[in-house]
Formats: structure tokens, C-alpha cells, sequence
């Protein structure tokens, strides 16, 4: 671990990010390859061997289901049977008591007729009254026996009914007590046994091994990608572009190292360069007085100007020496210095208007549209944007009673070494008829003007350089 983790820490960050991307996917193939494993070994048998199961489970359990309900409905159909047969005996027994009925009230009306007829008779002779009496007698009696005769074979026929009845009620009530019995145990007893018997022959749990298989792998999968996920998003968040940059030259001690400087070797007693290397020094010497002498009257100059001006001053003057060079400037000539020194037409050729103000209104804004190493915008306009803001100064860069001087020097086609030594005179001349600054004047300007951007370390800048340019050319 130890080797590895040494080894991590020379690689880059985005080789790092690439690498561990690379072992994500190979993981996540790896993890598919032994879900796939899994599915096919393991899980989809068990299924497969659940539902062969289940099958023959289904096909038992409707042949007991089926035969149970053919013993219940054998029942329900003697039920049937027997409730008609005891509605048929019952409607038999109802028709024989209405006849029954029907013959006593037939025997009562011919006994009352009877009892009437007696009364009503006339007395007459002896002999004719014992004829008519005996007719009469012959044939109540022959009346009144055909009635009790079919009274009596009705009251027969009512009392057979009525016992059947009776009986086929006995045996309906019978039937239908068993009948509740037979359906109370198929709906409580049988499917509930029947249900059980499936439960206890291992349905769920076969199914619950399976599904339990198929979650642990799934959540080892997911674990395993949350992981890998995880270490991306951790490298992702330490990608820094410095630290790279310092483990590269790091690593490439060899390459980055600069070399040795190179040291003049004299040629048959040439002392130019001895004599720049002095003035050289000369000018470093200068430099550092310069430098001392500008910060000690600056700091009385500046004392004198914030108790002159006030704070609006200072404040504008804290902000002026926070940037050497404006933005507009620095970054205009940096792109040109970078994509335009091949152009064609450089500073001679106007752009796009549009364009121009558009990067003139970014600038304003305290934008850097140029930023970046994008080349989308048109040379001609950018240096336009240049010519404009330069153009816009109140004071010019080069004063105009010494711009034509400046001119005639670099019309001069050719130089030797003869003429290199006036022209560095005679640029030296020019340079020293700028006028003087004062870092107090400079200071009040008013900060809204194009030339109150350019801060005092710029001016002192440009009049240092260009008096160092002349010194190296009277060296040549």
C-alpha cells in the first residue's frame, strides 16, 4: 500500500481522474459479469425450480379442490331432491284436505236436507204413509253411504299424504342440516386445509431464498459503483492545475532546470561588451538610487498632495497603484503579442465598429473580454480598441513638438556602427526634452480622464526604459 500510495502521489491529478474513470468501467464490467453469474446459476434456476413447483402444486391442489366440490355439490343436489319431494307430498296433502273438506260439507247439507224433508211430511193414510216412508228412508240411506264412502276414502287419501308429507319433511330438514354441515366444512375446514397444505410445502420460502439472492447481489453492486463513484468525486475535487504544475517540474527536475548563463568570451580584444556589462551595472546603481529617492519624496510629496487634495485624492491614488498598467493595455497588447505579429495589415487596417465597441464597453465595465488563450476575435479590432483608447489620451505618449524628430530618426534606412553611436545621442536628446514629471501633478489628475489611468509607475517606467535603449545602442 505504501508503494502504491507513493506512486499516486507523482501522478497528476487528471491522470489520476482518467485512471480511476478507467477502473470504474472496468469495475462495473467485472460487477456485471458476476451479476450475470449469479442470474444464471443461481437465481434463475431457483425461479424456473419454483414454478415447475408451483405447477405441480396448482395441478394437485384443483384435483383436491375439484373433488371437494363434487362431493358438495352431490350434496346440494340430494338437498334439491329432496325439498321437491317433500313440496310434492306437502301440495298432495294440502289437495287431500280440501276434498276431505269439501265430502263433510257435502254429508252435512244432505243430513240437514233430510231433517227438513221429515218435518215438512203431511199425515196421510197408514199404508201409503209407510211406502212413502220406506222409498224415502231407501234412499236417504243409499245418499248418505256414497258420501261417507267417499268421505272415507278421502279422509284415507288425506291421512296417506299428510304422513308422507310429514316424512319427506323430516327427511328434507335431515338433508339440509347435513347440507349446512357439508358447506360450513368445505368454506371453513377444506380450502383452509388446502391453503395450508400449499404454504407448508415451501413456496414462500424457496421464494424468499431466491429474491434474497437477487437483492444481496444487487446491493452489492450498488455498493460497489457508489464506491468507485466515490473515489472519482474525491479526485475530482482535488484537481488543481498549481499543484500539478509543481509536481511536473518536479518530476522533471532535468527538463524545467534552467542552464548555466552564458559567459562572453572576448574576440581579439574586443571591449564592447565589457563596457555594456559596466554600464549595465551603472545603470542598476542608478536604478537603486532612483528608486530609494522616488520613495522617500514620494511619501513627502504624497503626504503634501492628500493634505492638499483631501481624501478623494488618496483614495483614487490607492486605486491608480493597485494595477501598473490599465487593463484595456495590458491586455489588448498581450493578445496581439500573441496572435498578431503574423498579421497582415496590423494597425494600418480599421475593424469591425461593432466589435470595437463592444470590447471598448467590456473594458469599461471592468471586463477582460481577451482573457484566456481564445483567438475568436478580429486583430484589426482589437488594435483598433488600442488606437482608440491611446488616441483618447489628453497628453499624448510622445510629445508633438518632438514627435517629428522622433520620426526623422526611424526614417534613417540603414545604420552602422559609425551612425548607431549619434542615433543613441540623438535619442538620448529627444528622450531628455520630455518633460519633467512630478509624481504630485500626476496625482491630481482627475481619475476619470484617459490619462488618469496610467499610474506614475508607468511614466517612470517608460523613462527609465527608453534612456536604458539609448545607453545599449551608444554601446554598440
Amino acid at each position: 500500500m505504501d508503494g502504491v500510495s507513493g506512486k499516486d502521489q507523482n501522478v497528476l491529478s487528471p491522470v489520476n481522474c482518467w485512471n480511476l474513470l478507467l477502473n470504474q468501467v472496468k469495475r462495473e464490467s467485472r460487477d456485471h459479469t458476476t451479476l450475470s453469474d449469479i442470474y444464471l446459476n443461481n437465481i434463475i434456476p431457483r425461479f424456473v425450480q419454483v414454478s415447475e413447483d408451483s405447477g405441480r402444486l396448482f395441478k394437485k391442489s384443483k384435483e383436491v379442490g375439484l373433488q371437494l366440490q363434487e362431493d358438495l355439490m352431490k350434496v346440494l343436489n340430494e338437498l334439491y331432491t329432496v325439498m321437491k319431494t317433500y313440496h310434492m307430498y306437502n301440495a298432495d296433502s294440502i289437495s287431500a284436505q280440501s276434498k276431505l273438506k269439501e265430502a263433510e260439507k257435502q254429508e252435512e247439507k244432505q243430513i240437514g236436507k233430510s231433517v227438513k224433508q221429515e218435518d215438512k211430511q203431511t199425515p196421510r193414510s197408514p199404508d201409503s204413509t209407510s211406502n212413502v216412508k220406506f222409498e224415502e228412508k231407501h234412499v236417504r240411506r243409499s245418499s248418505v253411504k256414497k258420501i261417507e264412502k267417499m268421505k272415507e276414502k278421502r279422509q284415507a287419501k288425506y291421512t296417506e299424504n299428510r304422513l308422507k308429507a310429514i316424512k319427506a319433511r323430516n327427511e328434507y330438514l335431515l338433508a339440509l342440516e347435513a347440507t349446512n354441515a357439508s358447506v360450513f366444512k368445505y368454506y371453513i375446514h377444506d380450502l383452509s386445509d388446502l391453503i395450508d397444505q400449499c404454504c407448508d410445502l415451501g413456496y414462500h420460502a424457496s421464494l424468499n431464498r431466491a429474491l434474497r439472492t437477487f437483492l444481496s447481489a444487487e446491493l452489492n453492486l450498488e455498493q460497489s459503483k457508489h464506491e468507485g463513484l466515490d473515489a472519482i468525486e474525491n479526485a475530482v475535487e482535488n484537481l488543481d492545475a498549481n499543484s500539478d504544475k509543481q509536481r511536473l517540474m518536479e518530476m522533471y527536475n532535468n527538463v524545467f532546470c534552467p542552464p548555466m548563463k552564458f559567459e562572453f568570451q572576448p574576440h581579439m580584444g574586443d571591449m564592447k561588451m565589457k563596457e555594456y556589462l559596466e554600464g549595465r551595472n551603472l545603470i542598476t546603481k542608478l536604478q537603486a538610487k532612483h528608486d530609494l529617492l522616488q520613495k522617500t519624496l514620494g511619501e513627502s510629496q504624497r503626504t503634501d498632495c492628500a493634505l492638499a487634495s483631501g481624501r478623494r485624492s488618496s483614495t483614487v491614488r490607492k486605486q491608480d497603484s493597485s494595477q501598473a498598467i490599465p487593463l484595456v493595455v495590458e491586455s489588448c497588447i498581450r493578445f496581439i503579442s500573441r496572435h498578431g505579429l503574423q498579421h497582415e495589415g496590423i494597425f494600418r487596417v480599421s475593424g469591425s465598429q461593432v466589435e470595437v465597441n463592444d470590447i471598448k464597453n467590456a473594458f469599461e465595465r471592468g471586463e477582460d473580454p481577451l482573457a484566456g488563450d481564445q483567438n475568436d476575435h478580429d486583430m484589426d479590432s482589437i488594435a483598433g480598441v488600442l488606437k482608440l483608447y491611446f488616441r483618447g489620451l489628453e497628453h499624448p505618449l510622445f510629445p508633438k513638438d518632438i514627435f517629428h524628430d522622433l520620426i526623422a530618426c526611424v526614417k534613417r534606412q540603414k545604420i552602422t556602427e559609425e551612425t548607431a553611436s549619434e542615433m543613441a545621442c540623438a535619442f538620448l536628446l529627444l528622450i531628455n526634452a520630455f518633460p519633467d514629471l512630478d509624481l504630485c501633478s500626476v496625482e491630481k489628475q482627475d481619475p476619470l480622464s484617459p490619462e488618469g489611468t496610467l499610474p506614475p509607475e508607468l511614466i517612470y517606467a517608460a523613462h527609465f526604459f527608453l534612456r536604458a535603449l539609448c545607453l545599449t545602442l551608444s554601446l554598440c
